[in-house]
């Protein structure tokens, strides 16, 4: 078995955790050879790279994109380069995906046969980004860009010293899915200047197209440990409520790598919700 069929069959087996919304927790998401070439080859490639960095001013984090066109991507050992290549070309991880992708149907009207068109469509595809995180690095609780389907989190860390430094799961106060119940299809395809989910007074987004819940609260249901070769994996949507509390780094650095997949733009998630409802 090689390392893309070792992920593939590491995602449909593992387990999927429905409350507060739909995630998994992996506690070994690369085989464990993978994993160290990725920590101690790779990603210092990447790091070197510093053009191809940008720091995010409001979320006061550093990112950097990969793809197979970046100017290191040759650089990168077989390993990566091949899962960089599946996370950009991801039918076959949707497949391996649709009971997951379900639980959308609830709150985006999809059905099976939707998604089967959905992944053969050229506008979705996978997205692969690396954070570095300072001191005191912290986001407020938001449900991620609504063009997106999954995000999925994984640690790159050395040791356990950073462990208490990982995502938190959130849920509002206020019942989403009441407000969300009888939604019409231009209530969900409708969108303000940033893109947000929708534009409800509950609701207000920042420049990320995230929406933040605003007045009337959150409660925490757990924090993911931040684990050498774990990952955190979660469905997104209007009530997929994440964040992190302030980072105590202890001099260290706080290095994630996040796969996304979902819609390449905006527009085109809009047209695809008017297109099947």
């Amino acid at each position: 078995m090689d390392n893309i069929e070792w992920i593939e069959n590491n995602i449909s087996s593992t387990k999927i955790i429905k409350f507060p919304y739909p995630h998994r927790i992996y506690t070994k998401f690369f085989p464990d050879k993978m994993y160290d070439t990725i920590l101690n080859h790779d990603l210092q490639i990447v790091i070197d790279e510093k053009k191809d960095w940008r720091y995010i001013a409001h979320s006061r984090r550093y990112q950097c994109d990969i793809y197979e066109t970046s100017t290191f991507f040759n650089k990168l050992s077989k390993d990566f380069q091949d899962f960089v290549k599946w996370v950009y070309n991801y039918r076959s991880w949707c497949n391996y995906n649709i009971d997951y992708l379900k639980h959308l149907s609830k709150l985006r009207g999809y059905t099976k046969k939707d998604f089967k068109q959905m992944f053969l469509d050229k506008e979705h595809g996978g997205k692969l980004q690396i954070y570095i995180d300072s001191e005191d690095y912290t986001i407020v609780p938001h449900t991620d860009s609504s063009h997106k389907i999954t995000t999925t989190l994984v640690p790159l860390v050395q040791d356990n010293s950073l462990e208490n430094n990982g995502t938190s799961l959130f849920s509002p106060i206020k019942d989403v899915d009441e407000i969300f119940k009888n939604a019409s299809p231009e209530m969900y395809a409708k969108r303000n200047q940033s893109s947000s989910w929708i534009d409800e007074p509950y609701f207000k987004c920042n420049e990320d197209d995230n929406i933040i819940f605003s007045d009337d609260g959150y409660k925490v249901h757990k924090t993911t440990k931040f684990l050498p070769n774990t990952a955190f994996e979660f469905l997104v949507h209007n009530n997929s409520f994440h964040g992190t509390y302030p980072c105590k780094l202890n001099g260290q650095q706080r290095i994630t790598m996040m796969w996304t997949t979902g819609f390449k733009s905006c527009n085109k998630f809009c047209a695809h919700i008017k297109s099947i409802k």
